[in-house]
């Protein structure tokens, strides 16, 4: 049986109008996974540089490794001394300050004569000691020679006090004056008189310090003072004086919790290149305890807009080096080196971009 001419066209029309909605959809289709693909394609951008670039710029590539990294304390506080090196001058007798030529800085040594002080009563104690001295050859009387005996030995300690040479009074040579020597060694950190002040006992003259013997005094807070232990290794820094990093150790924890909730620790300075002032401000980390973690320069992490990048090389070929960017989270950082938090997503065999990532990422 054949088809009629009017059967013909409507198959033909039939077939047409299947073709343009097979045509239109197909174009909805690509218009809809355009920015599917848009967004993919950004999510795996990749750096190109070329191998002239990557030399001319030094640029370097290197692998995570795993190093140790240190679990700290941090602690703050100052330099000072014990309290031994730190000496108080002060008149045992009052008097008039007759020499005194110190300044603030100036170095003394132990033994040395640094004030000399006047009083017309100190010839006064030296003719009592003497006839002290001289009433217990004829005192026969119990009682009177232990009063004698006792005036007699209160003024030896006296002249001595003041370092008047008894040998020199028991000889009838008589002194107004007194001089005080420095017990210690060290550098004259007060001046509190001027010559010709009158002074009382115990005034505040002179205070010095052996700078030699500096420590330093921290403050640890109560939550972390459970770990810190005596012997354990320190690094600490002068923020105000000295660009470096200084190394210590824990001398001493205190037992004692502040009104601020903090416990002194003592700690030993192992730097003896550097003279230290008493009452420097000292940032420090007391290092714990340390843990093992795969790590990368610290120079290899960028950080941008506010997330933290390092370029990993997918490929080289035909001299061009092809680096993606990914995101990574940093643990710790110690010594020029930061530890991946997420370094499990990352093969063993990874190369890093480890010098001049900064460089590509922010450009």
């Amino acid at each position: 049986m054949s088809l009629s001419e009017t059967q013909i066209l409507r198959l033909l029309f039939k077939k047409t109008a299947l073709s343009l909605l097979f045509v239109l959809c197909s174009c909805g289709s690509k218009k809809e996974s355009a920015p599917q693909e848009e967004a993919q394609a950004e999510k795996t951008s990749i750096i190109q540089i070329s191998r002239e670039q990557f030399i001319k710029n030094e640029m370097q590539l290197g692998k995570a490794e795993q190093r140790e990294f240190p679990l700290l304390v941090h602690a703050s506080g100052m330099i000072d001394v014990p309290p031994e090196k730190r000496v108080v001058i002060s008149a045992p007798v009052g008097g008039y300050i007759k020499s005194i030529r110190l300044l603030v800085g100036d170095k003394v040594r132990k033994g040395e004569a640094i004030v000399t002080i006047e009083n017309p009563e100190f010839v006064e104690m030296q003719q009592r000691y003497m006839e002290a001295k001289a009433q217990q050859l004829y005192l026969k009387a119990e009682s009177a020679y232990k009063t004698v005996v006792a005036s007699y030995t209160g003024l030896h300690k006296q002249l001595s006090m003041l370092n008047i040479p008894l040998e020199q009074v028991e000889e009838g040579t008589f002194s107004s004056t007194a001089v005080i020597y420095t017990p210690i060694s060290g550098s004259i950190t007060k001046v509190a008189i001027s010559q010709g002040a009158y002074v009382a006992p115990e005034t505040l003259i002179v205070e010095i310090v052996d700078n030699k013997s500096v420590h330093l005094e921290l403050a640890v807070f109560e939550k972390d003072i459970m770990r810190v232990k005596k012997g354990q290794k320190l690094k600490f820094n002068i923020p105000e004086a000295l660009p470096d990093t200084l190394a210590g150790s824990v001398h001493l924890v205190g037992t004692c919790l502040e009104s601020n909730r903090t416990v002194r620790v003592h700690g030993d300075i192992e730097n003896e290149n550097y003279i230290f002032l008493t009452g420097m401000f000292v940032e420090a980390d007391i290092i714990t305890e340390t843990a093992k973690a795969f790590a990368v320069p610290s120079r290899a992490v960028v950080e941008t807009d506010s997330n933290l990048y390092v370029l990993v090389l997918e490929k080289e070929k035909n001299g061009i080096y092809h680096f993606s960017q990914k995101e990574v989270v940093v643990d710790a950082q110690y010594n020029g080196y930061s530890a991946l938090k997420n370094a499990q997503e990352f093969n063993p065999q990874t190369q890093f971009l480890i010098k001049g990532a900064f460089k590509l990422l922010e450009e």
